[in-house]
């Protein structure tokens, strides 16, 4: 994946190279672990569909930029080599998040390697673009990412231990992403322990240190925190969330608060 030209006024400040060079930091004590072994682990890079930029709601620009927890399954080929060089396999795997309104993908040998129809986080996704007004080709207007960027190779999310080793680079990590994506709006469908980790030596602030959003004391209602953040100077619109699958209430209602509280902090209102 190359150097995107994301087509936004003003110059991007993140760099894809800064990304990658933290992924290697990342990925070097793992490599060995990597691939499809015994207990191996995977990893995916951000990814963004070809309509992420050009859009607007109400006049002004809209583009939106969905973080999940970890990718749960990501059966790429990793060809044991240099990390500079499984790094850039690593980043090889993008796709246009196009294809995820069309279901499945596929690896260059036909073997199918993520399932989107799946997934409740997407269906939430195409259920938060209906309510900004794009329907049809939905996925190809925003952009992917996780927390945590590496999770056991075939399923799941990963363990303490993976996240205590990679908790910190995730986080730089996530704030490089931000800075090269410039989103206006970015909704963290991760649930709250995920987002701000405790116990067991974890650094609970992590990710809250490089977005300027924390959570609500309120861990019971839909919305988990949501604000601008002060972080980057194009100040993005937050919205941490539950899950959808934890949520208790339809995709269409989930994605109606997470659009009020969009509205919300367009005109300054905390919870």
């Amino acid at each position: 994946m190359g150097i995107i030209d994301l087509n936004i006024s003003g110059g991007q400040h993140g760099r894809l190279a800064d990304i990658k060079a933290e992924y290697i930091r990342m990925l070097s004590p793992l490599i060995d672990r990597l691939g499809d072994i015994e207990n191996g682990l995977t990893s995916m890079p951000l990814m963004k569909g070809n309509k992420f930029t050009g859009n607007c709601y109400c006049g002004k620009p809209f583009r939106i930029l969905f973080v999940g927890r970890a990718v749960n399954g990501w059966e790429i080929e990793l060809k044991k080599d240099s990390i500079e060089a499984v790094v850039d396999q690593v980043f090889d795997s993008a796709i246009d998040t196009g294809h995820i309104c069309k279901g499945k993908v596929f690896n260059e040998s036909g073997k199918e390697i993520y399932n989107y129809n799946k997934y409740p986080f997407f269906q939430l996704c195409h259920a938060i673009l209906n309510q900004f007004g794009i329907n049809g080709d939905w996925s190809e207007h925003m952009a992917w990412t996780n927390l945590y960027k590496v999770a056991p190779y075939r399923s799941g999310n990963p363990n303490n231990k993976i996240i205590r080793e990679t908790l910190n680079s995730c986080a730089r990590i996530l704030r490089n992403e931000i800075s090269y994506l410039r989103p206006t709006h970015i909704v963290f469908i991760t649930s709250d322990w995920w987002y701000k980790p405790s116990g067991m030596g974890l650094n609970e602030y992590a990710f809250i240190d490089e977005t300027g959003v924390d959570l609500y004391e309120d861990s019971q209602q839909v919305i988990l925190g949501s604000g601008k953040s002060d972080a980057f100077h194009f100040r993005p619109s937050i919205v941490i969330t539950k899950r959808p699958e934890s949520a208790k209430i339809s995709r269409a209602e989930h994605a109606k608060a997470i659009f009020d509280a969009f509205v919300d902090n367009a005109k300054g209102k905390m919870n």
